[in-house]
């Protein structure tokens, strides 16, 4: 088959790769779609006239459409993805927590309620009162450091 008469078929997988994108997100393969509009007017026009020349020219505009325009593009098309703080520990310091086990200024450690579960806590600024409030002020592996916090 003559290349030139494939042009129906690279139309037919441009759209299809169009419609793709609604259902396949990420903005990778509209750009696939249109690589592939782009080889069927090559075609056309007779400036492609082999089969590879029309894959390399699908392979060359599908890389260059994606890596030149998708960040363009990407700007303006809604996302799910948040970025954020990926050290939990630093999201969670100057949180005011709730004290379960008093500790004294014996040097005895209480306990707080923190993320569903219970951790042992040691206090700096004075001792923790059960059923009261404390601030997470750093975590030492398994044992976090608070200070008491009152009237909160």
């Amino acid at each position: 088959m003559d290349p030139k008469d494939s042009v129906l078929y690279w139309l037919i997988l441009g759209v299809a790769l169009l419609l793709l994108e609604l259902m396949v997100p990420g903005l990778v393969v509209v750009f696939l779609g249109v690589a592939a509009l782009l080889v069927a007017l090559l075609l056309y026009m007779g400036i492609v006239s082999t089969w590879t020349g029309a894959l390399s020219s699908f392979f060359i505009l599908a890389i260059v459409l994606v890596l030149t325009l998708r960040h363009f593009f990407a700007r303006y098309a809604s996302s799910d993805s948040k970025t954020g703080s990926l050290d939990e520990d630093a999201d969670a310091f100057g949180m005011v927590v709730e004290v379960l086990k008093a500790s004294n200024d014996n040097g005895n450690r209480g306990r707080i309620m923190f993320r569903g579960t219970t951790w042992e806590a040691e206090s700096f600024g004075g001792p923790l009162k059960e059923g009261g409030k404390a601030r997470l002020l750093k975590r030492e592996s398994l044992l976090w450091i608070v200070e008491p916090v009152s009237g909160e």
